[in-house]
């Protein structure tokens, strides 16, 4: 089959009345839109690309409450941060936070992996809402692995903890 690029399908080829079949995003990382508890994101370094994907789809829900946690290796890590900081400024059901793992958190086991699940207590105790929610966890798959375990040993069911892991 011929390879032929979609807009000049669409402009040289397609008639009024043709129909159009699409197919949108596949794949387990969505948002749940049936449920009604907080939505708890949690973006380890480059995995809020993926995250800022389900906020934004959340925002057009008008999710009613939304907690946003990134945890970057460095400050330099946490590359957009104006992103969070304009919702977080222009919503009141929006919060957020950014935490600095001080490693790399695209390999993290041994020393890391103690402090990475120390920082997740600490997010977990200041966050009262963040075990009620559903939680949604992207990023490098060490820190991913690492998050989701910690949740899901923490008495969440699997249901309610998405995961999504990015390379980089």
């Amino acid at each position: 089959m011929k390879s032929v690029r979609f807009a000049d399908y669409v402009f040289k080829k397609l008639k009024n009345g043709d129909i159009v079949t699409l197919a949108g995003p596949k794949g387990e990382f969505t948002l749940n839109e049936e449920s009604p508890r907080s939505l708890i994101f949690l973006a380890h370094g480059t995995g809020f690309a993926p995250i800022k994907s389900l906020i934004e789809h959340a925002l057009s829900l008008e999710a009613e409450t939304i907690h946003l946690h990134w945890i970057g290796s460095s400050r330099e890590n946490i590359y957009l941060p104006n992103i969070a900081h304009a919702w977080r400024d222009a919503l009141d059901n929006f919060h957020y936070e950014e935490h600095i793992a001080g490693f790399d958190l695209r390999t993290v086991n041994g020393k890391r992996e103690e402090t990475l699940l120390r920082q997740l207590d600490g997010i977990n105790s200041g966050d009262s809402e963040l075990l009620e929610g559903d939680i949604y966890i992207a990023g490098p798959e060490d820190a991913v692995n690492v998050a989701e375990k910690f949740f899901l040993e923490k008495g969440l069911p699997k249901t309610r903890v998405a995961v999504a892991s990015v390379k980089g």
